[in-house]
């Protein structure tokens, strides 16, 4: 339930170092359609919803921006706005006079206590919010980040090591975030392009498999984790990562079917290896999620919240108590984080509505990934694919030692 607060600006904010604006980082005016802002952006947003005002970003809306570079680009400052909670239905469009409208810090006058207990009380609800705005966007940039690494690390010719198992993985640093040059020493490997040329699909999967596991590093709820229910969460939800990221990169290329980064189209390329009863998997497996998320309208932001769900979304498993409440717990804050987004962008019934959709498509993906566990078998079988180490671990569950 939301607290409906005066829009004006509160006495001694400006002088109190404890607040910032949500959306630039500078010092704060007062809490603003919602949100605990600077004038300059309550100004911009009022201004923007009142003139219905279009903006379109031409970096795709990935611009970083704080107070010193704010008016840079207006559409990923509007979308700001919007992420950090601000609402337009707070504006006010009947025309009023300054003095009406604020309340000036050294403007004069007295207060009775009744006046002075509800700006007490108003202040403790802005400082709850300004942290819960802080968190909300500071989780969306640290995500982003990953999935910027993510995305540069996937189109490097990057030295990758075929014959890791998952528990030397897991002993590695973390290579995401780092240069490339950085990444080949930790690595240490030799040219892998011997592999590219033999199978490029099976370069991907196991390229992509790699980065799951990276990506899941990242997170200091995966680090809680022993190492028993970290192969085990791993096991349950990297298959699940890898059609969504591939799915994801394969919408923004515009197309249909999922599309490598070095422009393999993988439907094309497996119906040349299999015989024709596997076409409906390829089919189904290939341009699906493609279809669903796009069905959808996910955007970037929806994408990189629904990937990090599903990081802790494992299904009925073999985790510990201690490990499934961890597992939980992130889940659960993932997920508000989510519904808040949405309700942001879309409102309460909309919003809601799209928050639905999108926890049934996690069904959809614990579907396509448990199909994709199935083919790999008979796969394996009929010596159609021999598997990596690693996607023994992920995909066939073998050499897993199950003594906590």
């Amino acid at each position: 339930m939301s607290v409906q607060l005066p829009v004006k600006k509160f006495k001694n904010i400006r002088k109190s170092d404890k607040f910032k604006c949500a959306v630039c980082g500078d010092k704060p005016t007062g809490y603003h359609y919602g949100t605990i802002s600077c004038n300059g952006c309550k100004t911009f947003f009022r201004r923007t919803i009142i003139a219905n005002r279009k903006f379109t970003c031409s970096k795709g809306g990935r611009c970083s921006f704080d107070k010193d570079f704010r008016c840079a680009c207006r559409a990923c400052r509007f979308q700001k706005c919007v992420l950090v909670g601000m609402d337009p239905n707070a504006i006010q469009y009947p025309a009023k006079t300054a003095k009406e409208e604020i309340f000036d810090d050294d403007e004069a006058g007295t207060s009775s206590p009744t006046d002075d207990y509800e700006e007490q009380m108003q202040m403790q609800v802005v400082s709850l919010a300004s942290r819960e705005d802080t968190a909300f966007a500071e989780l969306l940039d640290t995500l982003m980040r990953k999935e910027t690494s993510t995305v540069y690390m996937r189109r490097q010719e990057c030295p990758w090591s075929f014959d890791i198992t998952l528990p030397e993985l897991l002993e590695k640093p973390c290579i995401l975030g780092k240069s490339f040059v950085e990444m080949c020493k930790l690595t240490g490997e030799e040219s892998t392009m011997q592999v590219y040329k033999k199978n490029p699909i099976k370069f991907w999967m196991v390229v992509d498999m790699l980065l799951a596991c990276e990506y899941a590093k990242t997170f200091p709820a995966f680090h809680q984790l022993k190492e028993f229910d970290q192969r085990i969460l791993l096991s349950q939800v990297v298959g699940m990562i890898l059609i969504l990221l591939q799915a994801f990169c394969s919408l923004e290329q515009k197309s249909e079917k999922l599309i490598f980064p070095d422009g393999l189209d993988a439907l094309s390329f497996q119906l040349t290896r299999f015989d024709h009863r596997f076409e409906d998997y390829f089919r189904e497996n290939y341009c699906r999620p493609i279809a669903l998320i796009r069905n959808c309208g996910m955007e970037k932001q929806h994408y990189i919240l629904m990937k990090a769900i599903l990081l802790f979304t494992p299904g009925l498993c073999d985790l510990s108590p201690e490990g499934q409440k961890i597992v939980d717990n992130e889940r659960a804050r993932l997920c508000c984080c989510l519904h808040r987004l949405l309700i942001s962008q879309y409102g309460e019934a909309k919003g809601v509505a799209k928050f639905a959709k999108y926890l049934m498509m996690v069904e959809s993906f614990v579907r396509f990934n448990e199909k994709k566990r199935s083919h790999l078998e008979m796969s394996v079988i009929l010596n159609k694919v021999v598997m990596t180490p690693l996607g023994d671990e992920i995909y066939l569950k073998r050499h897993f030692k199950y003594n906590k």
